[in-house]
């Protein structure tokens, strides 16, 4: 069962690295072609880098990985960190804003939507200024973005120039979530 969990874990955050090189060669520029975007290099440095500094209580580095109970409870020392996250969306709130879940059966690779009963822990808001095309609840998807400490709607809107429906984002007023740079629903090739 570990083995089999270790490496269903192993491939989710295989495509969640797969996700952010993507998006972070798609989305960078540079006039020197041998320099590699910043996230590649991250990604490609193994999971050593991450233990090593999990001793820390000021915060941690980036993070790489799946959207679990370590990843909830430590969400503080990840403010103002970028992230990559692989994740079961929960709810779509609006074309570019929704919630992610861990969920107890996400170790089975499967292009059946997960059951959203399963979840074992709370949701994270996650938000991008752009809509995001193929997100269903369910749905494994990979973010990329920084973890802010507390949503504020008018804040949000104010920096992302965006117009978000103020009563369905009540709930999610002081609480930790993701301003993604990159966000895309996994499928079974990803």
């Amino acid at each position: 069962m570990v083995a089999k969990k270790d490496a269903a874990g192993h491939r989710i955050v295989t495509a969640a690295a797969l996700i952010a090189v993507a998006f972070g060669i798609g989305g960078c520029s540079s006039n020197d072609d041998d320099e590699m975007p910043a996230l590649v290099e991250e990604s490609s440095s193994g999971e050593g880098a991450l233990e090593e500094d999990s001793g820390s209580v000021d915060s941690y580095d980036d993070y790489t990985g799946v959207y679990d109970r370590e990843f909830y409870d430590d969400v503080e020392f990840y403010v103002g960190t970028e992230v990559t996250v692989s994740a079961i969306v929960d709810e779509v709130i609006s074309p570019n804003v929704f919630t992610v879940i861990d969920n107890a059966n996400s170790d089975e690779q499967t292009e059946d939507p997960v059951d959203i009963d399963e979840v074992v822990i709370e949701p994270l808001l996650v938000v991008h200024e752009q809509d995001i095309p193929g997100l269903a609840p369910g749905t494994p998807v990979g973010v990329v973005g920084t973890v802010r400490e507390e949503f504020y709607l008018a804040t949000v809107e104010n920096e992302l120039g965006v117009d978000l429906d103020d009563p369905a984002f009540e709930r999610w007023e002081e609480q930790a979530y993701i301003e993604a740079t990159e966000a895309g629903a996994m499928t079974a090739g990803s």
